[in-house]
């Protein structure tokens, strides 16, 4: 955590030349590259407005506490979140700066402006079905997002990503950076109202279906088991399916604007919708050792494959939302190797941050030390595998080789956390 700052200037030196010659093409790659840096942002928005849980995080004797839905809302999840946005705000300076100079103020409101926007969106929709306050949230998104769009003087398809699309021209608008602030700010308002009304998770159901049944030896055991209880988890299913189809949108969007080239960054938004699954796996599978008492499988192998199913999900779900660009755009077989390439490498990464940090759904603190976890092993598995298969040789071989050993050690770790036992 202490060299990340270090290792984003490092990324941010190396990955300068790049952006700033995919950019300099033209307006329309520029504007969607800003789309897909701010649709990124706001796919993380979701990500963390639908997984972090309420009342929940307070315990069974706070629970009951006469607090005010918007109170708990400030207390259990603004506040933490605003400070530990500051901070990893430092980190992405720390990138954006080197990658693309001047334009990296806007970038970094455009940031918060796609993350609050959604939060909100994300939050006004689970709000729906408990108050008005919900539709009155995606309203005020629309008309933010209306509002971006005439401010930038860019096509309503950009929103107020146009300000950064028109910034890594080098055609910015002097108020770009504060228009994206007072954006943002409106959407936390928004994303705290629909949270204020916002009604409580359902109770589990006593009963449930067995739709996967749970046969063959020990090792199959443990791996369909540990898929039903990922499948299991609301804010799980709620998350990863909301991201999904966010991603499928927007990278369809995208590869419409600009080809194969918008599938790739659409790919980028659906892996890290879906990384939120083996980042959760570890955790998820620490709280059944009542279950794993009973099985005849080693606990360091029922949790390898607790990491195995985490990380089958995830790859699932990529697939689903890339399927429709990559079909759009006439994807090569070049280009899906890529996302696949990407896929593994960043859910491997999220098995490994799960497996360091385990998630846990009752402790804010834990998941947003399992959410910053996965940006810094992402940050340094990205130097550590990229000189190893340098100094392979490169080419695919080498890549392949480095990410194999990469979902190996993710495994091992996850076994090897699951052996030591349960943190309390």
């Amino acid at each position: 955590m202490v060299a990340l700052p270090a290792l984003a200037l490092l990324a941010g030196e190396r990955a300068g030349p790049a952006l700033q010659q995919a950019v300099a093409s033209s307006l329309p790659a520029a504007l969607s590259t800003g789309l897909g840096f701010g649709a990124t942002a706001a796919v993380a928005g979701v990500v963390v407005a639908l997984a972090v849980p309420r009342r929940r995080f307070l315990g069974a004797q706070l629970a009951a506490a006469p607090l005010s839905p918007a109170a708990l809302f400030a207390a259990v999840t603004l506040v933490p979140l605003l400070l530990a946005g500051l901070a990893a705000s430092a980190v992405e300076a720390a990138f954006l700066v080197p990658a693309l100079g001047a334009a990296a103020p806007t970038a970094l409101a455009a940031g918060w402006a796609g993350f609050a926007l959604g939060a909100a969106t994300a939050e006004g929709g689970a709000a729906l079905r408990g108050s008005p306050a919900g539709a009155v949230a995606l309203a005020g998104v629309a008309g933010l997002w209306a509002l971006g769009a005439v401010g930038a003087g860019t096509d309503a398809l950009f929103g107020p990503f146009g300000y950064l699309g028109l910034a890594l021209r080098g055609e910015e608008l002097g108020t770009g950076p504060a228009a994206l602030a007072g954006i943002a700010v409106a959407a936390f308002a928004l994303w705290g109202l629909a949270a204020a009304f916002r009604p409580d998770d359902r109770p589990a159901r006593g009963e449930v279906r067995a739709i996967l049944p749970t046969g063959g030896g020990p090792l199959t055991a443990a791996f369909l088991a540990s898929l039903k209880r990922l499948g299991r988890r609301g804010e799980l299913r709620r998350t990863a399916w909301t991201a999904t189809a966010a991603a499928a949108a927007a990278g369809l969007v995208l590869a419409v604007l600009v080809g194969a080239e918008g599938m790739l960054l659409g790919a980028s938004l659906a892996v890290l919708g879906a990384a939120l699954v083996p980042l959760a796996a570890a955790g998820i599978d620490g709280e059944a050792e009542w279950l794993w008492r009973a099985s005849p499988a080693p606990r360091w192998a029922t949790g390898a494959a607790a990491a195995v199913a985490g990380l089958v999900v995830a790859l699932l779900l990529v697939t689903a939302a890339v399927a429709p660009a990559a079909g759009w755009a006439g994807a090569s077989a070049g280009a899906l190797l890529q996302v696949l390439a990407l896929a593994v490498f960043t859910l491997g990464a999220a098995a490994i941050a799960g497996a360091l940090l385990p998630w846990r759904s009752d402790r804010p603190a834990d998941e947003l030390a399992s959410f910053g976890a996965l940006v810094a092993v992402a940050t340094g598995l990205w130097f550590v595998l990229g000189r190893a298969a340098e100094s392979l040789g490169g080419g695919t071989a080498a890549s392949v080789a480095v990410l194999t050993a990469e979902l190996v050690a993710a495994m091992a770790l996850a076994g090897l956390t699951a052996a030591r036992g349960p943190r309390c």
